[in-house]
């Protein structure tokens, strides 16, 4: 039976080869079959992992600036725009072969890098909960120091993996990148202050820029236009981060802000964040009222999201019921309606 079924499976296999081959001659292209082929990491990572997986796409040979890349559907429209804006960036010229689904799927298995996951309908993830090699790259980082020098010696492979990593570990509140006349400068906010961390050539930049708007779902060839998105990072099992990005054209290129939401924060209690007493006063009393309006307002990270759920928490009871309209929802809580508005599917505040 055992014989009989290696038999079977070893048909199926013969019969996909032979379907990529037939496909091949009617799209006029060559065949590959990568199984067993050997492929250099710096190679496979010209196409980022969670871009080859959604696509079914993969780079096996480059000599020089040409790069050859398996693909399985020749007719992928959003692939074939992809990889003209990653030309126009890095000058590399792409070719294709035809490969078969199982094919390409062994070759994915060759990637180094693994703490990246495909992307899901709405918004990327990334993975940095020590499930990859994220952890290890991590590991003799203790402070704001030892980052700055760890990403002075990262690989470009592991660059944002590394920023958005030592961002959790560091506390963070907000990532920048900010290209500039000299290079791209990349600044973390830290309890309220920004601080630079790095400054990187304008070249990796360009491949950062565009990992992060696959990530978030934003249109890789919009560059003229701001663009809002987001995706998450798993920080363990069961816990993730989101990442809300903005990106706004600028002089020497656009400017990146990401800004993260821990949603397994605590909601601090109202008399505890450190507002005077007769302000804190006047706040009780104006949100014990029946009906009216609170206006909050103050510049980024000056805690308005905190204190607008410090407000929510106070109201929170049994008897009260209460919905919210919000873009993002930053922090579960329960016991509360909370709405998420949708701009681009019509559904506003």
């Amino acid at each position: 039976m055992d014989d009989l079924s290696s038999f079977a499976q070893s048909m199926r296999r013969h019969d996909e080869e032979s379907n990529a081959q037939n496909s091949a001659i009617a799209y006029g292209m060559p065949y590959i079959n990568l199984i067993g082929y050997p492929v250099a990491p710096d190679i496979l990572n010209i196409i980022p992992r969670e871009i080859a997986e959604k696509h079914q796409l993969i780079s096996f040979v480059r000599t020089g600036n040409n790069v050859n890349l398996a693909i399985t559907n020749p007719e992928d429209m959003e692939m074939i725009d992809f990889l003209k804006n990653l030309a126009q960036q890095t000058k590399y010229h792409f070719t294709f072969s035809l490969c078969s689904p199982t094919s390409i799927k062994y070759a994915f298995r060759l990637y180094p890098d693994k703490n990246i996951t495909a992307p899901g309908h709405s918004s990327g993830q990334i993975d940095t909960s020590g499930t990859s090699n994220t952890e290890d790259l991590l590991r003799d980082v203790k402070n704001l120091s030892d980052l700055k020098n760890k990403l002075k010696s990262i690989s470009t492979t592991h660059l944002l993996d590394v920023i958005f990593g030592g961002a959790v570990k560091v506390n963070a509140a907000d990532i920048h990148i900010e290209p500039g006349e000299d290079g791209v400068r990349i600044r973390y906010r830290i309890d309220g202050v920004l601080q630079e961390i790095a400054i990187i050539p304008a070249d990796i930049y360009k491949s950062l820029n565009s990992r992060i708007k696959f990530l978030s779902n934003l249109k890789l060839d919009v560059k003229n236009n701001p663009q809002d998105g987001r995706f998450s990072i798993k920080t363990s099992a069961t816990d993730t981060i989101d990442i809300r990005i903005s990106t706004m054209p600028a002089a020497y290129g656009e400017i990146i802000d990401m800004r993260l939401l821990n949603s397994k924060d605590e909601i601090v209690d109202l008399a505890n964040l450190g507002i005077r007493p007769d302000a804190l006063a006047m706040i009780e009393e104006a949100v014990s009222k029946p009906n009216g309006l609170v206006l909050n307002t103050g510049p980024t990270g000056s805690g308005k999201t905190t204190t607008l759920y410090a407000i929510l928490n106070k109201l929170n009871k049994t008897g009260i019921k209460i919905i919210t309209l919000e873009d993002p929802i930053e922090y579960k809580m329960p016991g509360i309606d909370q709405v998420q508005i949708n701009s681009e599917k019509g559904y506003t505040f």
